[in-house]
C-alpha cells in the first residue's frame, strides 16, 4: 500500500537527545513542515518543504533526494542507513510535525514494524485525529504539551485534551519544553482537573531549553521549583536538557 509521497527535510543517524529514550542509537526522519510557532523552536529550517532530501551516513556522506519522498524511497534510505548498526532498532519520526502526514505515518510505520524496527512518534501533541490514524502503528510517543508563555499562538486547550485521550494508555510521556518565561503555577493551570485524570500515570518530563534568539533557558531555581510543581500532578518526573546538543550531534 502506497500513499502520497511526503516531504522530507533530512534523514540520519544519531542517538536520541530527548526524552525517556535519551542516549538511543536511532535513525531520525525529519518531515518538513509545522503548523505551530514556538519561540524555542530550534527546527526553524524544517517547517519549509526543500527542493531535496538529505541524506547523512553512519560515516558523514550525505546525499540528496529530491523531495517529496515516495514511500518505498524513505524506508529504502532507513534500511539503508540502519542495518550497518546492529544497535539501531528504532526509527524516529519527527519534525517539523509529522502528524500532517497521517495516511503516509501509517503506512511507514506498518513497513518499519515489518523491517522489525521500533516507531517513535515525537509530535508537538496537538492533532487527535490525525494521530487515531497512526497510534496502532507506532510503539512510543513523545508528545509536547505548549505552555502558553511558550509559544506565539497558544494551543488551543480542547486540542490538548482530545490529542492525549488518544494518546493514554500507550507507551507515551509527556514533555515541556521550559524557558525562562515560564511561571510557577503555568503547569498546574493546563494540567489540572480533566486532563490530569487522564494523563497523570505517565511520566512528564521537564526540558530546559537550548537558548534561540527569541527564548532563554530557564534557571536552576525556576527548573526545581517547575519539577516541585508537576510531581503533584505525575507519577513520575524527569529534568533532561537536549543531550544531543551537548554532544555536538544532529
Amino acid at each position: 500500500m502506497n500513499g502520497e509521497p511526503a516531504p522530507i527535510v533530512e534523514v540520519f543517524a544519531s542517538f536520541q537527545g530527548e526524552g525517556v529514550l535519551v542516549g538511543t542509537p536511532q535513525v531520525f526522519v525529519r518531515f518538513a513542515g509545522c503548523d505551530l510557532d514556538c519561540l524555542y523552536c530550534d527546527t526553524e529550517y524544517a517547517k519549509a518543504i526543500p527542493e531535496h532530501c538529505k541524506i547523512y551516513s553512519a560515516r558523514g556522506d550525505v546525499r540528496k533526494i529530491v523531495n517529496p519522498l515516495s514511500l518505498d524511497e524513505l524506508v529504502k534510505v532507513i534500511n539503508e542507513i540502519a542495518l550497518p548498526d546492529p544497535n539501531v532498532e528504532w526509527v524516529a519520526l519527527t519534525g517539523g510535525e509529522p502528524l500532517l502526514y497521517p495516511e503516509y505515518v501509517a503506512q511507514l510505520a506498518s513497513r518499519l514494524s515489518e523491517d522489525k524496527f521500533l516507531v517513535y512518534l515525537e509530535t508537538a501533541g496537538h492533532l487527535p485525529e490525525a494521530l487515531e490514524q497512526v497510534i496502532e502503528y507506532v510503539d512510543s510517543i513523545a508528545g509536547d504539551i505548549k505552555l502558553p508563555s511558550t509559544m506565539k499562538t497558544p494551543v488551543a486547550y480542547e486540542d490538548i485534551y482530545d490529542f492525549w485521550s488518544v494518546a493514554a494508555g500507550t507507551d507515551a510521556f509527556v514533555k515541556f519544553v521550559i524557558t525562562d518565561a515560564v511561571e510557577r503555577g503555568e503547569i498546574a493551570g493546563l494540567v489540572m482537573d480533566e486532563l490530569w485524570e487522564i494523563i497523570g500515570p505517565l511520566t512528564a518530563v521537564l526540558q530546559p531549553c537550548t537558548p534561540t534568539a527569541a527564548a532563554k533557558a530557564p534557571s536552576f531555581e525556576l527548573l526545581w521549583s517547575l519539577a516541585h510543581e508537576a510531581d503533584h500532578w505525575f507519577d513520575s518526573v524527569r529534568v533532561i536538557p537536549q543531550c544531543h546538543r551537548l554532544l555536538g550531534a544532529r
